[in-house]
């Protein structure tokens, strides 16, 4: 391609004498010649720009639609990753649930609070795969902590949080009603990040609604944190506590 500048000049005619320059020859006096010569060139739009910004607009439509298929196959192979993970993080949860290990019970109480449990650890070849940590705090709710590990990782969390109060109707007896809430938790880890965090909630004022109610729940990503983060630092020290202070200090908030 030429620069611009001489396509400009090669591309460019005087309307006067159409050859770009003066001829000797040319009738047209000094001060007409003298004012058509001083006049602007008209500047044509260059050939290369104008197919430059065709080609430019035809592309953008295609390159959105490259960008927005890379992007919707990335998310799907990282969803498709992510659902073998939990596939394979099942079966080992099964092999731990199905084998037989060796159990290490820890009890403890506060002297001071209300809270009373156990630790249950199960080791196979001296190796931690379970854990289970079952306490009450007060008079109105308690936890139960399962943590599963698999080469020394831990892979799953299953907990199980009740709580109830007084209210609904009143027993035959005629004593208070009690409303029970049992909120559970699902989470998934592989190379000790979380893949997936699910939560389920019911509520009812019998035990038997209750165990049909949290059936019938329907697991969602949960956004609590704060739990998040207590059930991964109880993970990592179900293995240290020696004893019943070391429990206890574990669930120290």
């Amino acid at each position: 391609m030429r620069p611009l500048s001489r396509q400009i000049s090669a591309d460019w005619k005087d309307p006067l004498t159409a050859s770009g320059s003066l001829s000797s020859g040319s009738a047209i006096k000094g001060s007409v010649m003298g004012a058509s010569a001083c006049a602007p060139p008209i500047l044509k739009p260059h050939p290369c720009r104008n197919a430059a910004a065709v080609h430019h607009s035809r592309m953008m439509p295609i390159l959105r639609t490259m960008i927005a298929a890379t992007t919707l196959v990335a998310g799907t192979a990282m969803a498709d990753e992510t659902e073998n993970r939990i596939k394979e993080i099942r079966g080992q949860y099964t092999a731990i649930e199905s084998s037989k290990s060796k159990t290490e019970i820890i009890p403890f109480e506060a002297k001071d609070d209300p809270l009373s449990g156990s630790l249950t650890r199960f080791l196979k070849d001296d190796k931690l795969v379970k854990a289970v940590l079952s306490y009450t705090a007060g008079d109105h709710g308690g936890s139960d902590e399962r943590y599963y590990f698999h080469d020394g990782k831990l892979i799953f969390i299953h907990v199980t949080d009740s709580s109830w109060q007084f209210g609904g109707k009143k027993q035959p007896n005629g004593e208070p009603g009690t409303i029970d809430t049992v909120t559970e938790h699902r989470i998934y880890l592989h190379d000790g990040k979380i893949i997936r965090n699910l939560t389920k909630q019911a509520t009812a004022e019998s035990a038997e609604d209750l165990t049909k109610k949290l059936e019938k729940a329907a697991n969602k990503p949960s956004d609590d944190k704060e739990r998040e983060n207590e059930l991964i630092s109880h993970a990592a020290k179900v293995m240290e506590a020696k004893d019943a202070a070391g429990v206890l200090k574990m669930l120290e908030r």
